[in-house]
């Protein structure tokens, strides 16, 4: 097929000398104008897209699975029980037999340009006099199977029979593969496996297999997307997520405290048998502050009940005071550190709290210039809070969006019954998110996204009609590109409001859940991957790189069997 005008043309082979007429491997020359032809029991030719040949065949008696031009300028093809590899002229530079027959491992190149062998099991070096060592495994089978590989910038993904693996390199001067992410395919595959793999340029990759009808397709993630095993592969449902200062991940759910090695973000998480909350509602942590705030040098936290107090090495929590408060359950919903003052802000159902560490106890707010006065936020239900680093509160709230001057207490309101210019829809604002430009992104309950400009004016951003998959957001985060991730009760919105584009992702493209918890988001400092928090799981997502098949030249196509 010659893409440019999108005609299929017949490649005119001769029909081999032998018996057999199938074609079992074909590839497009480096040069661009010749075509690799493998016919069964005949060996490797090479012809001119006029179809002549165009040297001598080689390989003679072989029947090959698949060629490979590699960077190198080597030719690689695979057979049922051989492995070669070719010099440009025809030499040949190794041979090495397949682990089983019927394997046929196929050839990747890592960044250092040395060759490795990758199976549906594991992946395997190349040694002198035919040997393979094995250098990865990631399947426990005894023996190795049929696979498919994209061979990808960032690491090769292989297709083997019912699971896609992605694969990644280390960096350095010897570059080590490691899994990146394993997703099982939609089907039981048939017990005659011969699936194929491949990728078009929206970025979604196509499984085939000549012993099933039809075919399938997923979308190809970024960095892909990938679902955090929780402890046994049991459900769990996150909040909060946090770097320790050891580099492990914590992980808060209703279940209890779970940790992530530091060397390992593919491994499950583990319980954390020391870090156990104070008894009383939920055991769950809506916030953290990871900075020496507290006691001692203890981190600040919040539950769904108390306020805490978090020793990050070992592990241990104690409850803080909130002053005049003698019910455990405050309802905190969000605890936010304003990084001009440093002061520590808890918005809770019964109003607004701030960290004092002379006493280490919670206050509730008063406006400095009236320090005698009550507290004018007591007994309002805060769903969330962001500093401004400039003296002001933006405040969620179920009737919309406050911004507090904390000085005189002053406060402007944005919602339905606003001024003209304020006038949006954010009753039951459920997140913010403050831009470096100064504007406000407001998540609400059933409204979708709305903004606050500098200026004060306000307005819906992106709503059900515009294409976001829920109005009901409950997260909002922002990565490098200028985009924002909204978390809501239907997927996983990536979009960038310079252009208005947006991109929607489900379970289907690898996600834990399509239920996103409120305000349960982290960057992850250490890798700068993006955690969600959902009912059921947490997933990683690393937003840089997409994966996508090479420029496209002239192509080749062919029937199962015959030509």
């Amino acid at each position: 097929m010659r893409p440019a005008n999108q005609v299929l043309q017949a490649l005119p082979l001769p029909w081999p000398a032998g018996s057999s007429r199938n074609i079992g491997a074909l590839a497009l020359a480096a040069d661009g104008r010749h075509v690799w032809v493998a016919q069964e029991q005949d060996g490797l030719r090479r012809y001119t897209l006029a179809g002549q040949p165009a040297g001598p065949r080689w390989l003679p008696g072989a029947t090959l699975g698949e060629i490979w031009p590699a960077p190198d300028q080597t030719l690689w093809c695979a057979g049922t029980d051989s492995l070669w590899q070719l010099h440009p002229s025809g030499r040949l530079l190794g041979a090495w037999s397949q682990p089983v027959a019927g394997s046929r491992l196929r050839p990747v190149y890592d960044p250092a340009g040395r060759p490795w062998l990758l199976g549906s099991a594991g992946m395997y070096r190349l040694a002198a006099g035919g040997r393979l060592i094995e250098g990865m495994r990631w399947a426990p089978e005894p023996h190795e199977v049929g696979a498919d590989v994209l061979r990808l910038p960032d690491g090769p993904t292989l297709l083997a029979p019912g699971q896609v693996r992605q694969l990644e390199w280390t960096a350095g001067p010897a570059p080590q593969p490691r899994l990146r992410a394993a997703l099982p395919l939609p089907f039981q595959p048939k017990a005659i496996w011969h699936g194929r793999l491949r990728a078009d340029r929206a970025g979604r990759w196509w499984v085939f297999d000549t012993g099933t009808r039809g075919c399938w397709s997923r979308a190809a993630t970024a960095d892909f997307i990938r679902a955090l095993p929780g402890p046994g592969r049991q459900a769990y449902s996150v909040r909060a997520s946090v770097r320790l200062p050891d580099g492990r991940l914590l992980v808060s759910s209703y279940g209890g405290i779970l940790t992530q090695a530091a060397d390992s973000p593919l491994a499950p998480l583990r319980r954390w048998n020391a870090a156990v909350l104070p008894s009383g509602n939920a055991p769950v942590l809506q916030g953290v502050v990871p900075a020496p705030l507290g006691p001692g040098g203890d981190w600040l936290a919040a539950g769904v009940f108390p306020l805490l107090r978090f020793n990050p090495r070992t592990g241990a929590f104690d409850r803080l005071v909130a002053q005049g408060q003698t019910q455990a359950d405050i309802g905190v919903g969000s605890l936010e550190r304003d990084p001009a003052s440093g002061r520590v802000w808890a918005a809770t159902r019964i109003g607004l709290y701030s960290y004092d560490p002379a006493v280490q106890t919670f206050r509730p707010y008063v406006p400095a210039d009236q320090p005698a006065a009550a507290p004018p936020l007591a007994g309002r239900l805060l769903e969330d809070l962001c500093p401004d680093g400039r003296g002001h509160l933006w405040l969620a709230t179920p009737e919309g969006v406050e911004r507090l001057t904390l000085r005189t207490g002053a406060r402007r309101r944005y919602g339905p019954a606003a001024p003209a210019a304020r006038r949006v829809a954010v009753d039951g604002a459920r997140c913010l998110y403050l831009a470096p430009d100064g504007r406000l992104w407001v998540g609400t309950r059933s409204h979708g996204l709305a903004v606050i400009e500098p200026d004060g004016r306000a307005r819906l951003a992106l709503t059900p009609g515009q294409g976001l998959p829920s109005g009901s957001v409950a997260t909002i985060t922002p990565s490098a590109g200028g985009y924002l991730w909204l978390g809501t009760y239907q997927g996983l919105v990536r979009y960038r409001p310079t252009t208005g584009q947006l991109a929607v992702f489900t379970t289907a493209h690898g996600l834990s859940s399509d239920e996103c918890n409120a305000r349960a988001a982290y960057t992850d400092p250490a890798n700068g991957t993006l955690l969600i928090g959902a009912w059921p799981g947490c997933t990683g997502y690393g937003p840089g790189r997409w994966p996508l098949p090479a420029p496209a030249g002239p192509g080749c196509c062919w029937p199962a069997s015959r030509p």
